[in-house]
């Protein structure tokens, strides 16, 4: 239960400032802290109030805001303790680092059959639940994390499951990165429906420039057409959406960019878009690894951004199932 954490914003700007809760969130997770709370409230009066009930469970107390307020609190609230952080904030200006402790902990990427799934899950219930946080990402793709430095028995034995491969990072896209850099791989891609998600989740990462040169973003056929040759019959006949658009935008993009991998992703993200035998969420892929083509249909639920976010993560996971020394070369450098 340490490395539990409540969170309390106080003051106009900053209750409502998502960027910096965005930032302060990443920054826990960093420091292997897990989020218990958070609240976001617009007068100091109203903070007392809270954080008086908050500061009654076992977790740390981390409070940020204004200037205006922290005088206030700072007379009122018990001095700082281990349990009790108080920040205050200038607008615009983050801080550098966050006073808190950090905690170790491990991290794994696990892909495996999505039959496997109920027993995954079913074996790992017998691990603390306090320690353990597991994300599910895709069928066949959880993402695990572990408070702590020492591996449970139960957990040792699911992760050694022959059926399960592993990639020990906490962030699949670093791993990535990794990876290709060693073996001077590059990436490109070819975005239509995900328009430049797939780009942005790569260089949100530090070293993504090793791998990744650029890539295009063809929203419009005129696009598809003129930036990576996608032939105009194809257009014609096939439609944007559909198997053979996507081998020849992959084409497209691996010769413009010179890459030795290329995804394309091209697909119906709704409200609108559907046509008869493609409803909304209907996405098609195709990744080039080298000379090797593989195309994939999807059908995902959802609203526009949940389409999105999910086509990104298919395109990964692609990624990932097209090298297949990927897991031997995270075994022996983990």
């Amino acid at each position: 239960m340490g490395n539990r954490i409540n969170i309390v914003y106080i003051g106009l700007t900053i209750a409502r400032d998502e960027t910096l809760h965005a930032w302060i969130g990443r920054q826990l997770r960093l420091r292997g802290w897990r989020l218990q709370s958070q609240s976001y409230l617009e007068s100091c009066d109203e903070g007392l109030e809270t954080i008086s009930t908050l500061m009654k469970s076992t977790q740390t107390l981390l409070i940020l805001t204004d200037s205006e307020c922290y005088e206030t609190l700072n007379r009122r609230l018990p001095p700082h303790s281990d349990t009790l952080t108080l920040l205050p904030l200038t607008e615009g200006i983050y801080p550098e680092s966050l006073p808190l402790p950090e905690h170790p902990y491990q991290g794994w990427q696990l892909f495996f059959p999505a039959s496997l799934q109920a027993e995954l899950l079913g074996n790992l219930r017998d691990t603390a639940e306090e320690t353990l946080t597991l994300r599910r990402l895709l069928p066949g793709w959880f993402e695990l994390e572990l408070q702590g430095v020492s591996l449970p028995p139960e957990l040792k034995r699911t992760l050694d499951h022959p059926q399960i491969s592993k990639i020990p990072r906490h962030s699949l896209v670093a791993a990535l990165i990794e990876y290709f850099s060693s073996i001077g791989k590059t990436l490109t891609f070819a975005e239509s429906c995900t328009g430049g998600r797939l780009a942005a989740a790569i260089t949100a990462e530090s070293g993504s420039s090793a791998i990744f040169e650029g890539s295009f973003v063809t929203y419009a056929n005129r696009i598809k057409l003129e930036w990576l040759g996608v032939a105009e019959a194809t257009l014609k006949d096939h439609g944007a959406v559909s198997e053979a658009c996507v081998r020849e935008m992959a084409r497209g993009a691996q010769t413009k960019a010179g890459a030795d991998i290329a995804v394309a992703i091209s697909g119906i993200a709704g409200p609108t878009g559907a046509v008869p035998g493609k409803p909304v969420g209907t996405v098609y892929f195709c990744l080039r690894n080298g000379e090797k083509e593989q195309v994939k249909r999807v059908q995902l639920s959802g609203d526009r951004n949940a389409v999105q976010e999910q086509a990104v993560l298919y395109a990964l996971k692609m990624i990932v199932e097209s090298e297949e020394n990927i897991f031997d070369f995270f075994s022996e450098n983990s």
